[in-house]
Formats: C-alpha cells, structure tokens, sequence
C-alpha cells in the first residue's frame, strides 16, 4: 500500500468534480479559505459575484476540466476564491477552492494547474487582490523544483525535540505513556463541550491558569512558547493548515509530517503535517486557538517551553500536561485536584 496518492486517481477526481457539477446553472464566486476567521460571520458567505450565463459556467468547466496534477505540487497557501456550483433547484453540486488564476486545489492533497486563466474580470472588481499572498512564491518555488524549506527555528525543533523527548513523537495522543502526564479537564463533573460563553470562559481560564504556572517555572519574561498546530492528509507531502488555525497562528512554518493512522475506507495512510511558531504566551492568537481547539475545530496543537522543557497539549475536553518534572506534574495536580477525571485520579 503506497502513503501517496495516485496520479490515475487524482486525474480520475478531477473528472468526477467536473461532472458532478456539468448541470451547473449558476456559479457563485466567494472569498476561499484564506479569508476565513472564526467563528465566520454571515458576511463571509456572501458571494462577491454570481454567474448564471450558460455560456460562461462552460467555459469555467472547460478551464477547470484541463487542471493537470501531474507535477504533484502542494503549495502551503490558502485558496482565495472558492467556485461554488448550484442547480436550477439551489442544489450545491460541489466547490474548487483558487490558490491563484491559475491554480486550484480540489482533489487530495494535489494543488493542479489549469490551461489558463478564469474569471479575470471577477478578479478585477474586487476592492483588493482576493489570493493568498504566499501563494505565488509558493508556486513559483514549487514549480522551480525547489524545496521550500523550513524555517530557522523548525530546523532547531527537530534536533531539541529530539534531545528533549527522545523515541517520541510530537502527536499529542502518542506521549501519555510519559511518567510526568497529567490530564485536567475543562469543564465541573469533566462536562466535554461547553454550551455557552460562561462555561467557555471557565474553559479558557483553566487553559490560562496552568499555562501560566508552567511558563512561571521557565524564568522567562516573555513568556515565549513554542506553538505546534497541524494539518491532515493522505500524503506525506503537507498540506496547509485550516483557515481558522492559519489565522490565529499565522506565522508557523513547516516542521515535519507523521504517518499516525490508516484510513481502511480509502486503504491508504493519514499524515498529520505539523507546523510551528514562536509567539508570547500573551499573543491573542494563543487564545484565538484554544478557543478553536475547544470547539472541537482542529487537534493535535502543542504549546512548549522555549527549551521544551514543559509540553500542554489541549483537546476538546481539557489539555493534556507534561511538566518539566514528576514533582511539578504532582503539585500541579494537588493544586488542582477539582479539575482532574470525575472517574479517576487524572495521573
């Protein structure tokens, strides 16, 4: 079983979409996924243009008909329209997200080139450029040969990672085995998902709570953190972010991908493509992305030590905590006792 993709089967897709929406009779175009925040706004989808002119919907599905995967470049950018396609009865028959004129991303983790360029003149009556801006230095590395590699600080990562958390990898489910684990939850009675502002402002606060005592330990007044955050598909080539966890840790570069699970449905491999920043503890996008991670919006975000001393790994439910010492992990526990399982002791 190979973890990539196939070439057949990604051309296969593109035909599929395209005739999935052959009997298209309007097209609207939206803002794609790089304008997306969270939680979205009704103004979000609001199309910035619809087209219902037969001849011009054939022409779009004729473009998008000659997308070519075969150079297998993924560019780590966010699609900047999205083409959504309806039937007579309102019936949406399917979306292609735009990375650039001539880019779109649809089918697996493949970016695919097309013939030429489509709605040029959508493009030209929007107050501003609607792409990502990474997108064409992305694509243009991408189809230079070259490999866009990580930052900096991903190349430091891997090497203090590795010192630090030797044999293990960063996925946050795969460390509980380590003996200074300790798990809190976030809600009274271990409740999972809170039902309104009051009780996500309780989950926040014990988020807040324990990162604070954990960054207090590292003597550093910045209180920088290492931010992990990550994206999922069926090839070890990665793929960007979601939309919401791009926009609250903008910054993160490409670290490294993890084969974690076999999708027996599809009989191929999961990869989790991992990413990474260095922000204050106090950076609004810190909370921005605890709140998304409590709503169950995305998985597998860590928050470490400048040294990765200490590690946090929230999930919807509570966080997941590795203090930098088997005596740290018991006082915090001791501190915080009414936050560990209602079933067990939470070590």
């Amino acid at each position: 079983m190979s973890p990539e993709p196939d070439l057949d089967d990604a051309r296969w897709q593109i035909r599929e979409t395209v005739d999935g929406v052959a009997g298209a009779t309007r097209l609207e175009i939206r803002l794609g996924e790089a304008h997306r925040r969270y939680p979205s706004s009704d103004a979000e989808d609001e199309p910035v243009a619809v087209i219902d002119d037969p001849t011009t919907i054939a022409e779009v599905l004729g473009v998008i008909a000659s997308a070519d995967p075969s150079l297998r470049v993924v560019a780590h950018s966010l699609g900047g329209l999205s083409l959504d396609f309806f039937a007579d009865d309102d019936d949406f028959l399917g979306s292609v997200q735009m990375l650039s004129p001539r880019w779109v991303r649809s089918w697996w983790s493949y970016d695919a080139l097309l013939s030429s360029t489509v709605l040029d003149s959508v493009v030209a009556s929007l107050e501003s450029p609607p792409w990502d801006p990474r997108a064409d230095a992305a694509i243009d590395a991408a189809l230079s040969g070259a490999v866009l590699a990580p930052a900096s600080q991903a190349s430091w990562l891997a090497g203090a990672w590795d010192s630090r958390w030797p044999g293990q990898e960063p996925i946050s489910y795969r460390l509980r085995s380590d003996a200074r684990w300790v798990r809190f939850h976030s809600l009274p009675q271990s409740k999972r998902y809170p039902d309104d502002e009051h009780e996500l402002e309780e989950v926040l606060t014990r988020h807040r709570t324990v990162l604070d005592e954990l960054a207090a330990t590292a003597g550093d007044e910045d209180r920088h953190v290492v931010v992990v955050t990550a994206s999922w598909s069926a090839s070890s080539q990665p793929i960007p972010r979601s939309a919401p966890v791009a926009a609250a840790i903008p910054g993160a570069q490409y670290w490294m991908s993890v084969r974690t699970e076999e999708d027996s449905a599809f009989r191929t491999w999961v990869w989790t493509h991992l990413y990474v920043d260095v922000v204050s503890l106090d950076d609004p996008g810190v909370e921005q992305l605890l709140r998304i991670v409590a709503d169950d919006q995305t998985a597998n975000a860590l928050i470490l030590a400048p040294d990765l001393s200490w590690l946090y790994a929230p999930y919807d439910g509570g966080a997941d905590v590795y203090p930098a010492t088997p005596e740290q992990r018991d006082e915090l526990a001791a501190i915080h006792a009414d936050w560990l399982s209602a079933t067990d002791s939470g070590l």
